[in-house]
């Protein structure tokens, strides 16, 4: 079978590849009422207790979470039945996480919704929970990303959902066998993350006992007592020790990427790890100065495979072309696009957003490299005026804090964190992006100092707090990156 070709006893349609005795419909054809929830002030009818009212915040992939619930008064949940929701409808989010959708329980039928999308599937042809879960899923999150444009539209709307087209199988006890499937697996997957909790729970236990002697194991002698010491209470025999009278250290020499030709024969040494580089994919390779040629041949062949695999996504990545800074060139701020001006008079340079335009204010005969200089900065102020609202939310939920942050350019990353010092770094042109990926980096930042490593206990932190973070990366993955010169 020729690559891309479809396997037998499938098909290809605008929902992707599915089984050829499985149908596909828009959800306008499944459902009998599509509708919008409170959209024009609903803050005014906010009471202390009344009738639950559910906002973006309360629908999660895996359900609806009472958290920060808002109420409204009988009255107005009476005056606005429309918005009004039964047990089995299904809520969709709109806006900031766009597609996330649950179903709505017993316990909540009644209850009336703020700016989310209400879907009544038609009982008899559409299970609820596989249509929550069809939109969770990247078939169903994919064509709410194509529907937003990828870019400056930030709501899903209710004609947006309207159009979605979901994939069914022939019967809809198979639908229903199926969302039972995926709802068994969420039991067991948090099952098994509240094992491992308790496991590492136990790990940290054993570490106190283990690295400090409270327990020794087994052929390497008994405890005979402890005493006190500057890093706390230690087995009577133990001793403590300064790192330097146990090791040689050094570092290395200073050197910069000017100094370093990506294609030559040599590596460049360092302690970062392995690195590949944009556009043609050439790989430098860090490691301990301790560590022979022979070894870090063997260290390349043995990622061999994740080296291919980047130099593909370094060469399937969409660039910007160079940029000229003049006039009539597109830029981007916060995923909208502006058309650039650049307006030349003797007063110190300015930029201003004016409707469609971007306005680069600059003395006459301001070099290209100059005025580069200056969007470079302005995008950085731009980013650094929207991340303490986003850490001081996040800051909170995640139960961390970051002790420095830092906007600058990054050629390979769109940030990073070092959990040791608490500190974390994010790219200047995350200005240009959605406002959504900004939040979705900021969190992923924050959750290393959580985990630093991308572990399965990483991937875990991030599910439980941003659940759609998978197609918050994929949406920033999809968009182009900036042209550099990697000769520089």
């Amino acid at each position: 079978m020729s690559d891309g070709a479809v396997k037998h006893g499938y098909k290809q349609t605008e929902a992707g590849v599915i089984p050829e005795d499985w149908r596909t419909f828009p959800c306008s054809a499944l459902s009998t009422f599509i509708t919008v929830g409170i959209v024009v002030r609903p803050a005014q009818y906010y009471v202390a207790q009344g009738v639950p009212a559910l906002r973006s915040a309360n629908v999660r992939e895996d359900g609806i979470t009472d958290t920060d619930m808002v109420f409204i008064s009988e009255k107005a949940n009476a005056l606005l039945s429309k918005s009004q929701v039964r047990e089995g409808d299904v809520l969709t989010v709109r806006t900031g996480y766009p597609g996330t959708s649950a179903v709505v329980p017993p316990r909540l039928s009644g209850a009336n919704c703020i700016d989310i999308l209400i879907t009544r599937p038609s009982r008899q042809q559409l299970s609820s929970d596989y249509f929550a879960a069809w939109i969770n899923s990247s078939f169903g999150k994919d064509q709410v990303l194509r529907n937003q444009g990828g870019l400056a539209q930030k709501h899903f709307n209710v004609g947006d959902l309207r159009s979605l087209v979901v994939a069914l199988p022939p019967t809809k006890a198979e639908q229903e066998a199926i969302a039972e499937a995926l709802s068994d697996a969420d039991a067991l997957i948090e099952s098994l993350q509240q094992l491992l909790a308790k496991k590492r729970h136990l790990k940290q236990g054993a570490m106190q006992e283990l690295l400090t002697g409270q327990k020794r194991l087994p052929g390497f002698g008994s405890s005979s007592g402890y005493k006190q010491s500057e890093i706390g209470a230690l087995a009577a025999d133990w001793h403590v020790s300064a790192l330097k009278t146990l090791a040689t250290m050094k570092s290395g020499e200073s050197i910069t990427s000017a100094a370093i030709d990506d294609f030559a024969s040599y590596p460049c040494y360092g302690g970062n790890g392995l690195r590949g580089y944009p556009p043609a994919g050439g790989v430098r390779i860090a490691a301990p100065t301790r560590m022979s040629e022979a070894a870090i041949r063997v260290l390349a062949i043995s990622k061999l495979g994740w080296i291919k695999q980047q130099r593909k996504a370094f060469q399937a990545q969409e660039r910007e072309t160079a940029r000229a800074y003049v006039s009539g060139e597109s830029h981007y701020l916060w995923g909208k696009r502006y058309l650039l001006t650049i307006e030349e008079h003797p007063q110190p340079p300015a930029i201003e957003i004016k409707h469609s335009r971007l306005i680069l204010r600059v003395r006459p005969d301001t070099a290209t490299a100059k005025r580069q200089v200056l969007m470079d900065d302005w995008y950085r102020q731009q980013l650094k005026q929207a991340v303490p609202s986003l850490l001081a939310k996040w800051e909170s939920r995640l139960g961390v804090k970051a002790a420095r942050f830092v906007a600058r350019r990054m050629r390979t990353k769109w940030g990073s964190c070092n959990a040791a010092a608490g500190s974390i770094s994010l790219n200047s042109d995350l200005a240009k992006k959605p406002p959504e990926c900004l939040e979705y980096i900021v969190v992923h930042e924050l959750a290393h100092l959580v985990e630093p490593t991308h572990n399965a206990r990483f991937v875990a932190v991030m599910d439980r707090a941003m659940p759609h973070w998978q197609h918050h990366r994929r949406q920033l993955n999809r968009l182009p990156v900036r042209h550099e010169d990697w000769r520089c």
